[in-house]
């Protein structure tokens, strides 16, 4: 049975005392966090273009850090998955609908619907 859950937070300093406090108040199992490294769009955008991409793995290539972090594990080593993106209106490439179609694709923590 998977005993970790995965926090994905946008950058690489994100609010740690926040994430610390949604940890000890929510959860009693063990806690990793990795970066995306950008806004919430590009990670739509990659989704889209291959609905069927394993997150864990894209997380996990995604940068030397992540690959550290995460190169015990594997994806069924996770109950739950979690992202935590900033709302970001003002980028270049924002887009609500993009945002609607994510909600749905992670709508649950231990599933996802096919990106569309």
């Amino acid at each position: 049975m998977a005993e970790s859950i995965l926090f994905v937070v946008e950058g690489v300093n994100p609010e740690k005392h926040v994430l610390s406090s949604i940890g000890k108040q929510f959860f009693e199992n063990k806690l990793i966090q990795v970066a995306y490294e950008t806004e919430v769009y590009q990670l739509g955008k990659l989704l889209s273009a291959d609905p069927y991409l394993d997150l864990f793995e894209v997380l996990k290539e995604r940068s030397e850090k992540n690959r550290q972090l995460l190169e015990e594990f594997n994806r069924d080593d996770f109950s739950q998955i979690y992202l935590f993106f900033d709302y970001d209106g003002q980028a270049a490439n924002a887009s609500d609908t993009a945002l609607d179609a994510m909600l749905v694709h992670f709508a649950n923590e231990t599933e996802s619907e096919s990106y569309t």
